[in-house]
This record gives C-alpha cells, sequence and structure tokens, in this order.
C-alpha cells in the first residue's frame, strides 16, 4: 500500500481498514478516486466498511461538501446555444397506419376422426 493512503487512513482513523484494502489490490488514493463520490458509499460496503467509515472516507477524498447524493459524476442536460427556436429545417411526418397483422386464428377446417379399421364398426 502506498504510504498516502495508508496515512490517509490513519489521518481519519480507519486504519483497521488497511488489510482490506490490501486484499482487494486498492493501494493508492487515486484508485480510490477513480471510484467517484456518488456511488462510493456503496462501493466501500461491497467491501465491508460501515457507512460512517465509508462516508469518512469519502469526504476526505472528495470534500466535506461531496455529497453520497453528488451530481458530479452524473450526465446532465446543456442549452445548445446554437440552437435555433423556430425554423431548423426539420419537418415531423406523421406515420401511416401499420397494416393489421395477418389473421393466424382463422378457422382451420375439422379432421375427420381416425378409423378404428373395423368394416363393420361403421354400421
Amino acid at each position: 500500500m502506498e504510504p498516502e493512503l495508508q496515512e490517509l487512513l490513519i489521518r481519519i482513523g480507519l486504519s483497521r481498514y488497511a488489510p482490506v484494502f490490501e486484499e482487494e489490490a486498492i493501494t493508492d488514493i487515486a484508485l480510490l478516486k477513480s471510484i467517484g463520490s456518488s456511488g462510493f458509499v456503496d462501493a466501500m460496503s461491497d467491501l465491508a466498511l460501515d457507512e460512517y467509515a465509508a462516508e469518512a472516507l469519502r469526504a476526505a477524498l472528495f470534500g466535506p461538501a461531496a455529497s453520497a447524493s453528488s451530481d458530479e459524476d452524473e450526465l446532465k442536460l446543456e442549452v445548445n446555444e446554437d440552437a435555433h427556436d423556430e425554423d431548423d429545417g426539420l419537418v415531423l411526418e406523421e406515420n401511416a397506419p401499420a397494416a393489421p397483422p395477418p389473421d393466424l386464428a382463422a378457422p382451420v377446417a375439422p379432421t375427420p376422426p381416425p378409423s378404428s379399421g373395423n368394416p363393420a364398426a361403421g354400421a
């Protein structure tokens, strides 16, 4: 384990989790930061860290202002400043009604019952 991660765990009182990180090959701070703030607590619970320990580590890595529900890693929609509100040259068209599917439930002519092979049975 890199000294920086070891020192961080000691500083925030989580040195007891050092063997867990070593066992999972989490040896440096960059790897922990790559998990991202928003899913960090859940990811740490997979490593058997309790919620408070995971939250303390997340705050140490990403700052106290970042919360577990932070949208820092989430995608966001942005307004396209170049978009024209009125005439963009696009035309909406209505689709033609779809043809009905072939009728698979059409009646089928009944088949005659099998003969028993006895000519007297018909009499």
